[in-house]
């Protein structure tokens, strides 16, 4: 989702995208070391060893992080310090450790994405492809011919929705080299077209942006708005053929939506009642026989007060989201709680989150649940206007969920059967360790593109090349079929794979390992 205009209180993306280039951050530069916080104005018993990560000496503004798969590395935008534009660029960073405390304390390796003289927003790393990463990208100059932009409050806080932003990729080598160990894997995404410019993954009339994959790559959750009618609705976008599916398209901004852990969801906000008072949304996804959203089956709305609700995303459980809201007031955004029961949606009491002066927002959690990373004012940072100046946060977790939020969820469901008999995108309990090679491939089975060393299948003997064709007696139908298998099961269990290699089918036991 694209960072508002907010003066006094978040980092801007601004309609003109004129100026001068944001100078390039070199890979490989001195670490930005956080700063320990001890403690904050107000209450925060969710959050501890609050640290900030960027700083006003090497970015005016920074904002709208979001972890990798790994949890090592974040892609966030940023105004440069010194740059004599408005414009955000996208930087990929690592996230560094205290070795003696294991915590947190800054970003090394900070590398910048983006073409010079562009405008971008919403970045996203690929579930399976380590280095590789998607954002709304947008280059001058534009045309006359632009949509109004979201505004409240005389333009207190907006954003604006160019027709010339894309969804573009691009490969990142630094993350390649740290994160893939098997030579033909990283030799395949390194080959990858994107590795010297950001490529768009289409080209359509309209602002395309707020963009994120599913957890198998295989769908782009997104928002665009057509230029003919200026309205922003929710789409998934099917990556193998490009076809765009419409999910959410009542009238009035639909944006910033994002897959539930499970795939069976999305959140997202919407300005519903065309009063710029934006609520936050669900919605339980429709899918076809493949697995693959063919729209919502039924829709949730979750607040419906006077603030402004936005910027939701899920907590890995599933069983609540954090989303940034006006609720205590215009002038100082907080980040708020909600429980969530998928086999009982509904509205419940808000439990608050972050609790300091000036703005706190755009909340994330990586992979494991352990850490939130936000966008805040809370630090003395100003910039050169003498604003205070919006940075990157994070804090570690003290539970699993926020006091007061509820009981935990209870179900008497049976376990989870397939993908093939109840599609969804899941989130994996275990990481098998290969990179499929036949995405594009109808037959039944999975082909090994590559085979990461340590992982749960090179442990076992399985090498690029070979073909996954049952799990555990059961016949792989496709990719898709495969992930459901996998998702019923819990580091340690040891499954029996059928592998064909040279024309011969061998049994191989893996034993599972966690993500």
């Amino acid at each position: 989702m694209p960072l508002p205009t907010a003066p006094l209180l978040i980092p801007a993306l601004v309609a003109t995208f004129a100026g001068a280039a944001a100078p390039a951050v070199p890979a490989g530069a001195s670490p930005t070391l956080a700063t320990p916080v001890a403690s904050v104005i107000g209450d925060e018993p969710f959050l501890a060893d609050l640290a900030q990560l960027t700083f006003p000496d090497r970015f005016q503004r920074a904002g709208e992080a979001y972890f990798s798969p790994s949890g090592r590395w974040i892609i966030f935008q940023a105004i440069p310090a010194g740059a004599t534009t408005s414009n955000y660029a996208m930087y990929v960073a690592r996230l560094t450790r205290d070795t003696r405390t294991g915590l947190i304390n800054g970003l090394e390796e900070i590398t910048e994405v983006s073409p010079p003289n562009s405008a971008t927003t919403c970045g996203w790393f690929h579930p399976t492809l380590p280095g590789v990463v998607l954002f709304g990208c947008a280059q001058g100059p534009l045309s006359d011919d632009q949509p109004p932009g979201y505004s409240r409050d005389r333009a207190r806080y907006s954003w604006s929705f160019p027709r010339e932003m894309e969804i573009v990729t691009r490969t990142v080598p630094a993350m390649v080299d740290q994160e893939v160990r098997d030579a033909d894997m990283k030799f395949r995404i390194l080959s990858r077209p994107d590795v010297a410019a950001a490529q768009p993954m289409w080209n359509q009339d309209g602002y395309n942006a707020e963009g994120s994959w599913s957890a198998d790559g295989r769908v782009v959750l997104h928002t665009w708005m057509d230029p003919e009618t200026g309205d922003a609705d929710l789409y998934a976008r099917i990556v193998e053929t490009g076809e765009m599916r419409p999910l959410v398209t009542e009238p009035g901004y639909d944006g910033g939506p994002f897959f539930s852990p499970d795939g069976k969801w999305i959140c997202y906000r919407s300005d519903r009642r065309g009063d710029n008072l934006l609520q936050v949304f669900v919605a339980e996804l429709a899918f076809d026989d493949r697995g693959l959203p063919t729209g919502i089956a039924r829709e949730v709305q979750l607040t419906d007060n006077g603030s402004v609700n936005w910027a939701p995303f899920w907590h890995p459980s599933g069983e609540y989201l954090i989303y940034t809201t006006s609720q205590v007031g215009h002038d100082n955004y907080e980040v708020f709680a909600m429980a969530f029961d998928a086999a009982d949606p509904k509205a419940t009491e808000p439990v608050r989150i972050t609790d300091a002066a000036g703005f706190d927002g755009l909340p994330v959690f990586n992979p494991r649940g352990s850490l939130m990373m936000w966008t805040a004012q809370r630090g003395q940072d100003v910039t050169a206007s003498g604003h205070p100046s919006s940075q990157l946060w994070i804090a570690r977790t003290t539970s699993t969920k926020p006091a007061g939020l509820g009981a935990a969820m209870t179900t008497t469901e049976a376990p989870a059967a397939p993908a093939a008999e109840s599609p969804g995108l899941g989130q994996m309990r275990v990481r098998f360790g290969i990179m499929p090679g036949n995405y594009d491939d109808t037959r039944a089975g999975i082909d090994v593109g590559g085979a990461t060393p340590g992982g749960s299948a090179a442990n076992a003997g399985i090498r690029t090349g070979d073909r996954l064709m049952t799990w555990n007696g059961t016949a792989i139908t496709d990719i898709r079929h495969w992930m459901g298998l996998m998702m019923q099961h819990e580091p340690g269990d040891v499954v029996k794979v059928g592998v064909l290699r040279g024309g011969e089918t061998i049994e191989i036991e893996v034993t599972l390992q966690a993500p």
